[in-house]
C-alpha cells in the first residue's frame, strides 16, 4: 500500500518543452530587423514633410502678422529674408527697428536645406494693407518643398 500512495502523489508525466528554441528565437529578431529597414525611409520621409509643412504653417502667420502690424501701427513694413543668418525679418521701414525675426535654418525641430524668397529683396506692407509687389517663401528640405504665397491685397496661401 505504501508503494501506490507513492505513485498517486507523483505520477510520472512525459517532459513538455516550455519556452522557444534558439531558431525561433533568431526567426523573430531578422523578422522584426526586416520590418524595421523597410519601414524607416518612410518615416524620415513623413518626418520631414512634417517639419516642412509645420514651419509652413508658422510662415504663414509671420507674413499675416506683417500685414496686420502695418495696419494697426499706421507705418509701412518690410518682410525680408537675409540667407546670411537664414532669418525671416519684419521691420518697421520708417523706424528701421526689427518687429520679428524667425529663424529659418536647421534646428532640432527643423531640418529646412533651402529657403528662397521671391522678390529677393523681400517687400513693403503699406498703411493701407496693400504690399509693394506679391511675396512667394519656398521652403525646401531635400526632395520636398511648400511654398508660402501673399497677394499685393494681403492674401496669405499654401500652395
Amino acid at each position: 500500500m505504501a508503494a501506490e500512495s507513492l505513485s498517486l502523489r507523483h505520477p510520472r508525466r512525459p517532459r513538455t518543452r516550455t519556452g522557444f528554441t534558439l531558431i525561433e528565437a533568431m526567426m523573430a529578431v531578422v523578422t522584426i530587423g526586416l520590418l524595421a529597414a523597410v519601414s524607416l525611409p518612410r518615416i524620415g520621409t513623413t518626418v520631414a514633410r512634417s517639419r516642412i509643412s509645420a514651419l509652413e504653417g508658422v510662415v504663414m502667420s509671420d507674413v499675416e502678422s506683417a500685414f496686420a502690424l502695418a495696419t494697426r501701427t499706421r507705418r509701412p513694413v518690410t518682410i525680408s529674408y537675409n540667407s546670411a543668418t537664414r532669418q525671416l525679418v519684419t521691420r518697421d521701414r520708417a523706424l528701421g527697428t526689427t518687429l520679428s525675426a524667425r529663424y529659418l535654418g536647421q534646428t532640432a525641430d527643423l531640418s529646412v536645406t533651402n529657403v528662397t524668397l521671391s522678390p529677393s529683396d523681400g517687400i513693403t506692407i503699406y498703411p493701407t494693407g496693400i504690399a509693394s509687389s506679391e511675396l512667394q517663401v519656398t521652403i525646401a528640405n531635400g526632395g520636398f518643398s511648400r511654398r508660402v504665397t501673399s497677394t499685393i491685397g494681403g492674401q496669405v496661401s499654401r500652395q
